[in-house]
């Protein structure tokens, strides 16, 4: 496979950049730079919302409790005082900070409101002079080319950074919107997929069906009474489609009865044989789940195997009548049969689909919302070997990734599929700059999946790491390896005297079989705390492995050791509790690949 197939940054996408670049230096606006006049006005109306909410929808205590916690008010004195941009930007980065994390009502609309415009306001402060704006901007606009030229095919993590940080300024300047959607598009390929194998789907769907059922009906004048017996398969197939998933869910299956038959005096017992198919497609896309009309076939044939009554003559007469009025009754009789398995059918395809139209992001939204996330876009689509959702996963101001996603090897019952661009994106919005004890990056440690330790009250004690600014979670998938870690400004812990230095503490995992034979990443030597350009004094020397033993906790030896299990909770049954192993891990490119069987 080519270079330029596969996705990545050409020689020649490059330079259709620099060129971009270079015309958006010579069309700057000042009069498109935010204005900190608006920003601070749209902010205290949004104040003024979340007093009104909180006076609407809770009580005094509780009202107070948030004000407490949020603590604007230092804020707004020193915007009615006048202070400089730079105490402004202190104070407002603090309150957005204590409005994103995942404590439950960080998702109300008027507490998202408020972290918007405190958002607004921390993008309108670095432009309040439009003289020293336009060179700062230029400024940018310059490194920017620089580091586009310098870029490599697939742009190094530091590289990736640098350009994805000169255009979020950009789009905090308000300047270049044609550049910025240019960029956006070149590094826009999808950051997150996920996989379904159709095997996974079969096993979910498909399954025997056996129903006898009495019959209770009358035709053309004759009341049958009996049973019937439908022996058949549900089957699920997998659909291509480039625009959304589509599944057929199918019913085929034949039909026996035995009926008795009363007419006046004269009863004829009939047997029946016959086959049905009925099938509808499930449709998945980004307005949710759609199930058409189902599609619906039957046969029948049925034999008058006696005819009773006690006279000849009757049972001669009634023969006749049967046999001018077969032809109608078997139409009726295949009519019914059709519908009524078409309506069972319906119902029962019907309860696999969930009631709500987005249920698969619905579920994350509120955390996606306490994080200051935004929603990923969803593009599905579907082979006859798998359904596939890819999304990209930024903010206005961020890139994605130039790289289109690699294969997944088959068999797989289910894959995830992350890149390096959609870990930077989400840390840069929830960890930059903060400062977390060893609890609150727990809690998110666990948000994001990783189970907590088994017994907590053998841990050590707590410490605080506050993070830096720039790229504070470091995930790199390249050559085989996941390199994972964080970059700190400030590490603290006890009576111990705060160590306050950059840092990077890192750990290195390869895929590896374990004892159990399960694939794992295993991690590589032991936790690496680095302190880039940095000379430490005994004393800090002293600390680094402390450090290293902390985050030998949060970076354990294995990783993925653990199935994937879906809760008893699941819609649909068959799955319910179903676990799931790591069968094969890749790192790629800056994709990291998991495989589940």
């Amino acid at each position: 496979m080519s270079a330029v197939a596969h996705g990545q940054l050409t020689p020649a996408e490059r330079e259709r950049l620099r060129g971009e670049v270079m015309t958006a230096a010579e069309n700057l606006d000042a009069g498109q730079f935010p204005q900190t006049e608006v920003a601070v006005a749209k902010l205290k109306q949004r104040i003024d919302e979340v007093d009104s909410y909180l006076s609407r929808a809770t009580d005094a205590q509780n009202r107070e409790a948030w004000k407490r916690y949020i603590n604007i008010d230092p804020l707004v004195q020193s915007i009615d005082q006048g202070a400089s941009a730079s105490q402004l930007l202190g104070e407002a980065t603090a309150v957005r900070e204590r409005l994103i994390g995942t404590t439950p009502g960080l998702e109300l609309t008027a507490i998202a409101g408020l972290r918007d415009s405190l958002d607004e306001l921390i993008s309108s402060l670095p432009f309040s002079d439009n003289d020293q704006s336009m060179t700062l901007v230029k400024g940018q606009l310059d490194s920017l080319a620089e580091m586009l030229l310098k870029a490599d095919d697939t742009p190094a993590p530091d590289q990736f950074h640098a350009i994805s940080s000169r255009v979020d300024f950009l789009h905090s300047s308000r300047q270049a919107p044609e550049l910025l959607q240019s960029l956006r598009s070149t590094f826009g390929e999808p950051n997150l997929a996920i996989m379904i194998g159709s095997t996974l789907v079969q096993q979910a769907i498909d399954r025997p069906v056996l129903r006898d059922r009495p019959v209770n009906d009358c035709i053309l004048g004759t009341r049958l009474i009996g049973t019937a017996l439908l022996q058949g398969q549900v089957q699920a197939r997998l659909l291509p489609s480039s625009d959304s998933a589509r599944i057929e869910l199918a019913l085929s299956g034949s039909v026996s009865s035995d009926n008795t038959g009363f007419n006046g005096p004269v009863r004829l017992k009939t047997r029946g044989t016959g086959n049905v198919f009925v099938s509808r497609v499930l449709t998945i896309d980004e307005s949710g789940f759609q199930l058409s009309e189902p599609l619906s076939d039957a046969d029948l044939q049925t034999t008058i195997t006696s005819i009773q009554h006690n006279l000849a003559i009757v049972r001669k007469i009634a023969r006749k009548q049967a046999a001018k009025k077969k032809p109608a009754a078997d139409r009726i009789a295949r009519a019914k049969l059709r519908t009524q398995v078409q309506s069972q059918f319906e119902s029962e395809s019907s309860s696999l689909v969930p009631n709500s139209s987005g249920a698969i992001l619905d579920r994350a939204q509120p955390m996606l919302r306490r994080l200051s996330l935004d929603r990923p876009t969803q593009n599905w689509s579907s082979t006859g070997q798998a359904i596939s959702l890819e999304s990209v996963f930024r903010r206005g101001g961020q890139l994605s990734s130039v790289v289109r996603r690699p294969e997944v090897p088959a068999p797989f019952a289910l894959a995830t599929q992350i890149h390096e661009s959609a870990v930077e994106n989400a840390m840069s919005v929830v960890l930059a700059g903060r400062t977390l004890n060893k609890q609150r990056l727990n809690e998110l440690l666990e948000e994001a999946g990783r189970e907590q330790p088994e017994d907590p009250s053998q841990d050590s004690e707590s410490f605080e790491i506050s993070f830096s600014r720039s790229r504070p979670v470091i995930f790199e998938a390249r050559d085989g390896s996941l390199r994972i870690g964080l970059r700190g400004t400030k590490f603290a812990q006890g009576d111990r005297t705060p160590l306050s230095k950059a840092m990077e503490i890192t750990a290195i995992y390869e895929p590896a079989v374990a004892e159990n034979g399960r694939t794992v990443l295993k991690r590589k030597g032991e936790v690496d705390v680095n302190f880039p350009r940095e000379r430490l004094t005994v004393r800090e020397v002293g600390l680094k492995p402390i450090i290293q033993r902390e985050f030998s906790k949060i970076f354990p030896e294995q990783i993925l050791d653990q199935p994937l299990q879906i809760g008893q909770d699941a819609k649909i049954q068959t799955l319910r509790g179903r676990e799931f192993k790591p069968s094969s891990v890749q790192a790629a490119d800056g994709w990291l690949t998991i495989a589940f069987q």
